[in-house]
């Protein structure tokens, strides 16, 4: 449904295309959103789906972004399959290597867990709530990403890619969507280039695709209606609370995952407001100012909450 309405508006919105119809003294939505996007220098990518599931706000939605943690968004949803399948089974146990800890200190398990296990669902928790990099890799020892990649696919990811040299997709550069700054594609793809070149191969997505996932889990087609709501019970518990969260009441309801590397902000889910549940997404990379990109997420959840509420 997603998809068909990216293509049906062309990747671009309108003011009519906001509901419910803003207040005389409010903007309406896409204008208001437009308003927060500062001109930092960051390409910014912003995908906004209402509770009727209508597309009313999208900006730089095929532009390529680095995924950071959101890879693990396509990963739960693997893992959840092989377990469906039998392949795997949530009490199974998956010795946890010094090497998990690559990146550092993790966010859910520390340093006395080294040689220790832990168990397939309490990873599918650390990675969703915690995103947890010690998970992640615990979890990617039962597949191997070019399957992780193919379920992202059936789920209708079709641009997101797992551990890749851009220069060995298919098309690379990939073409400027209708709905795309040709400026921030440019900045995307260099920004792309350079962290391919430094770090090899990369994570990459979209925020069509990303906000695609969340579809999917709304309307319980990612992998199944018993897989997409745990998999949003794991997200609504989400520990890492500084973007979308942050500005919005405490009796706020959502369901989101975070993503962070140098450079690279994101923040991603299903915000429940009054009028039910809306489906925002907000990347950012190539910024130069990480404040000003979390702040701008903060304001853009707030921004759909407040539109949403009444």
């Amino acid at each position: 449904m997603l998809l068909l309405a990216l293509a049906a508006s062309g990747g671009t919105a309108t003011a009519q295309d906001a509901s419910p119809a803003a207040t005389p003294e409010a903007l309406p939505l896409p204008a208001a959103i437009d308003q927060i996007i500062p001109d930092d220098g960051g390409v910014y990518g912003v995908v906004v789906v209402d509770p009727g599931r209508n597309l009313v706000y999208s900006r730089n939605a095929t532009v390529p972004f680095i995924s950071a943690s959101l890879y693990k968004l396509p990963l739960m949803a693997h893992i959840s399959l092989l377990i469906e399948q039998g392949f795997v089974h949530p009490a199974d146990t998956i010795l946890l290597e010094e090497l998990f800890w690559s990146e550092g200190e993790d966010g859910y398990y520390d340093w006395s867990w080294v040689g220790m296990t832990t168990t397939v669902e309490e990873a599918l928790f650390a990675v969703g709530a915690y995103s947890s990099n010690v998970a992640a890799w615990a979890l990617a020892t039962l597949t191997t990403w070019p399957e992780v990649e193919a379920t992202a696919r059936t789920i209708g990811m079709a641009d997101t890619y797992m551990y890749v040299s851009p220069y060995a997709l298919p098309a690379w550069p990939p073409a400027p969507g209708d709905g795309d700054s040709p400026e921030a594609h440019v900045t995307a793809v260099a920004f792309i280039d350079a962290m391919a070149a430094a770090w090899g191969p990369v994570m990459l997505t979209t925020p069509r695709d990303v906000a695609t996932f969340f579809s999917g889990l709304l309307a319980g087609r990612v992998i199944s209606v018993g897989a997409s709501w745990a998999m949003i019970d794991v997200l609504s518990r989400q520990a890492i609370t500084d973007r979308f969260p942050q500005l919005l009441p405490e009796q706020a309801w959502l369901a989101h995952k975070t993503g962070n590397l140098d450079q690279v902000i994101h923040d991603a889910g299903i915000i429940y407001a009054g009028a039910g549940p809306v489906i925002v997404v907000g990347m950012v990379e190539a910024t130069v100012d990480e404040w000003s990109a979390i702040t701008t997420l903060q304001r853009l959840a707030l921004t759909v909450y407040q539109a949403y509420q009444a």
